[in-house]
């Protein structure tokens, strides 16, 4: 796998050791949020890595900025300090989620942060990084004229483009105060918000999903809102006439036994258009919750709950999913599915297994977490998913922020059909006495 020694620490399992020889103990950053892109223009996929928010202590280490990670090639990454300005909002200020695409079109990847504060409770806001080709990011935030609740968080900052016009807009999927919008991208490096019609979306909590349902070539929403008991999954098709518009037009809400907002669009049972799989979080704690459930598109905007028979092996559960990467894992040209979940959000952050939904042949998709992954509970709170080691299969990395004497960043390697081995990216590090 080219895997080098003092870029990737080792393979889990082995011996990983954080302490240093003056008896100290090292602590690594930790990390939130990651995004994998080719951020030089070599050819192949680099890392980005959004920190944790809060004060330094035993465990975490706070910089002023976060990391770019440069590939070689073969998987090996190397930390290069050049490449980001400091990080929105403060150097305790972190990342939520992370997502890589050329907003203004000269063909490098920029970078869209949405971060939270010291307190992992307020502080929204958003940072638009443009790549400037030779190395270096600059911070251009200010082209976006949207001014977010600062006692309230963001989630996901997604890029697609919603008008047609050839440029990624960003969807803001809601969390309490704020709600779920829009920012279209002007061309001229300013975003301006969009809310009409999201309105439908009734809901203080929901996560927008975003593809083309209808294969009609224009990029529809799907709003999975959130609710203790019972979610309602809302479809807005995209009914924009032209570059430079948006418009949606509501189809009529799915009420499901999912507890939470959390999901993916892939095709799952092989028809070529758009699925969804909807998940659940437990809360409270002592809840019992059907983690997966499987939505069927008929082409048409109307999405119907698949029977239970369409997860394979039976139902998986879940407890807090909080990344999903939608890929082909074990090369079969069927789109699988990575679900992150960092377990409930509360001592002792014991983490939770992470799941690979693996579309079957015979149809519907089954839970291969164990057999392909291994027994694994990370406190996960990131994936990615991509070829890094130019192989041509897909590998995936995820962020455990639970690792005491480990980086926390998990790079698993794809052995061409499925099944995955483990290794440990170094990241820098400093000493406590």
């Amino acid at each position: 796998m080219g895997v080098a020694a003092g870029i990737v620490a080792c393979l889990l399992g082995q011996g990983c050791s954080s302490s240093d020889d003056s008896g100290g103990f090292s602590v690594h950053r930790r990390y939130t949020s990651c995004a994998l892109g080719d951020f030089d223009g070599d050819g192949d996929k680099d890392l980005f890595l959004g920190q944790i928010a809060g004060e330094d202590d035993a465990n975490d280490i706070i910089e002023e900025t976060d990391d770019i990670f440069v590939n070689d090639g073969r998987g090996n990454f190397e930390r290069d300090a050049r490449w980001l300005p400091a990080r929105s909002g403060g150097r305790t200020f972190g990342i939520v989620s992370a997502e890589a695409a050329d907003f203004n079109g000269d063909g490098y990847l920029d970078l869209i942060l949405s971060r939270v504060g010291p307190d992992q409770l307020s502080g929204a806001g958003l940072q638009l990084l443009m790549n400037q080709g030779d190395g270096t990011f600059m911070d251009a935030s200010e082209g976006i004229v949207e001014e977010f609740d600062p006692t309230q968080w963001l989630t996901w900052a997604t890029p697609a483009d919603f008008d047609g016009d050839g440029l990624p807009d960003i969807a803001i999927s809601a969390n309490f105060g704020e709600r779920a919008l829009i920012l279209r991208n002007l061309g001229d490096g300013t975003f301006v918000s969009h809310r009409e019609h999201l309105d439908l979306i009734n809901s203080d909590f929901a996560q927008l999903l975003h593809g083309d349902m209808d294969n009609d070539g224009r990029v529809d929403l799907v709003a999975v809102v959130a609710n203790t008991v019972q979610s309602q999954i809302q479809v807005l098709a995209n009914r924009s006439t032209g570059p430079g518009s948006i418009a949606w037009e509501a189809s009529p809400p799915v009420f499901a036994t999912v507890q939470g907002a959390s999901g993916a669009l892939l095709d799952w049972d092989g028809d070529d258009d758009l699925d969804l799989i909807a998940t659940s979080f437990k809360w409270p704690p002592e809840a019992s919750v059907d983690g997966v459930r499987l939505f069927r598109n008929d082409g048409d905007f109307t999405l119907t709950e698949a029977p239970p028979v369409m997860l394979v092996g039976g139902p998986s559960t879940t407890e807090h999913p909080r990344s999903y990467s939608v890929a082909d894992f074990d090369g079969d040209g069927r789109s699988d599915l990575l679900i992150a979940d960092h377990g409930l959000d509360q001592p002792p952050f014991a983490g939770f297994q992470n799941l690979l939904m693996i579309q079957r042949p015979e149809g519907g998709v089954a839970d291969e977490s164990m057999a392909r992954l291994g027994a694994r509970s990370g406190f996960t709170h990131c994936s990615c998913a991509g070829d890094i080691d130019n192989d041509d299969d897909i590998d995936l990395i995820t962020c455990d922020l639970n690792a005491d004497q480990e980086s926390g960043v998990v790079i698993s390697f794809n052995d061409g059909e499925g099944q995955f081995e483990e290794a440990l990216l170094e990241v820098p590090r400093k000493t406590l006495d």
